[in-house]
């Protein structure tokens, strides 16, 4: 999209007539062709200033039934009247999201996610490669695909939705290639290996507001939702999750984490792999990655009722600046300061951090310090992450203090 200033301009310059080639005297004026255009820039104006409104739906309505819209403007009308509507038909709006967000606009998925979850999508995740051997559930997906033989080309085509697609990757839970390529060589020696033409794609999306723009797609590839409280697929895609809905909340009200495979007629499975928390998702998908034979019902994962080692080291090393400030102040009293700080608290279920204690060692020891660095600690921000009110997480973690900011500490 445009940013406002850009379309404001322009609109200025229809108005001022800016821009218009001159003409000579007594020679009439050409046509200026910037009618459709220059109504739609307007409207889009319109609803970025909270003017004109009535109008302004009217010429996008136009624009999107007008069916020789661009790609490009047709995602901008999409987005502008789904802004107008949210309020008065949420769903036209909904549907005016999901078209921009199957053409792959990634501002369209983050509204869809918005306007169906209620809040914004968490934080994303970035794909890191994988090279290792493919793990036992790889070679169990590989069963809904066809033999690679060397006169037979075979296509893999995976979409992931949610989830880490580092876990995805290190793990290699859903690298059915690899799988097929492995049968390939133990039926065949090198041969098959090098004659076969194995086509694979994945495909990993932050959430499921992607699914629009892979709608059409999934009807035919192997389909992973990963869901958590945070980001639980809505009704409206609950079809492409691999046990009801009711299954997984009722799994998160219990602590467990949980593995469905859905088998479809013609096509590889749906999959989903939930947990309450997202950090808990690694434990599920470990114990899927480790599956030769894919669950035919739902099949609940243990989880520990604490926090992971990663949420708690999220939690520190995101609050680092606070720790680093009272080691600024006790630098600036002695200059030679420098050591280790061992902290220690409790981590209530609601989140919340209490007996929060310091040990100073080395020159670090200071009666100033010290009550800086247990009140920066009962700041720490944790999830809510158990059910049981009393559950507790006891942490104990160093991190060392010397010239320059960084966490040398470990959980």
């Amino acid at each position: 999209m445009n940013p406002m200033g850009t379309r404001i301009t322009f609109a200025l310059c229809l108005l001022a007539g800016c821009g218009e080639t001159a003409t000579a005297p007594g020679t009439a004026p050409a046509p200026a062709n910037v009618t459709s255009d220059g109504a739609l820039e307007q409207a889009l104006v319109d609803v970025d200033i909270g003017q004109n409104l009535a109008a302004a739906r009217e010429t996008l309505t136009t624009t999107l039934a007008s069916g020789a819209v661009s790609k490009e403007d047709r995602v901008r009308a999409d987005l502008a009247l789904a802004k107008l509507l949210e309020s008065t038909d949420k769903e036209r709006a909904i549907t005016l999201l999901e078209d921009a967000a199957s053409l792959n606009d990634g501002a369209a998925q983050k509204r869809l996610f918005r306007l169906l979850a209620g809040r914004d999508a968490p934080s994303s995740w970035s794909r890191n490669s994988w090279d290792a051997p493919p793990p036992p559930s790889a070679f169990a997906f590989a069963r809904y695909f066809p033999a690679a033989t060397p006169d037979n080309e075979v296509d893999v085509q995976v979409l992931v939705f949610g989830g880490d697609s580092r876990t995805t990757n290190r793990l290699g839970t859903f690298h059915v290639d690899d799988a097929l390529r492995s049968n390939a060589v133990d039926a065949c020696g090198l041969c098959n290996e090098v004659k076969t033409s194995i086509h694979a794609g994945t495909t990993h999306k932050e959430f499921w507001s992607a699914i629009p723009a892979y709608a059409a797609q999934m009807e035919k590839a192997l389909v992973v939702l990963y869901v958590d409280e945070e980001t639980m697929v809505p009704e409206r895609y609950a079809k492409w999750l691999a046990a009801p809905a009711a299954d997984l909340h009722a799994a998160f009200a219990r602590g467990e984490g949980l593995v469905a495979v859905k088998e479809r007629p013609g096509a590889p499975p749906l999959v989903t792999v939930a947990a309450p928390r997202v950090a808990q998702l690694l434990t599920v998908e470990t114990a899927l990655a480790a599956m030769h034979e894919l669950p035919k019902q739902p099949v609940t994962v243990k989880l520990q009722d604490t926090l992971t080692k990663n949420e708690i080291q999220r939690g520190i090393r995101a609050h680092f600046g606070a720790f680093w400030s009272c080691y600024e102040s006790l630098v600036a009293r002695r200059p030679e300061a420098r050591g280790r700080a061992n902290l220690s608290f409790t981590v209530e279920a609601s989140g919340k951090v209490e007996d929060a204690r310091v040990t100073l060692d080395g020159t670090l020891e200071d009666a100033e310090a010290r009550p800086c660095f247990e009140k920066a600690i009962r700041t720490i921000p944790y999830p809510a992450w158990s059910k049981n009110a009393s559950a507790k997480t006891t942490v104990r973690y160093p991190i060392q203090l010397a010239n320059g900011p960084g966490d040398g500490g470990g959980g």
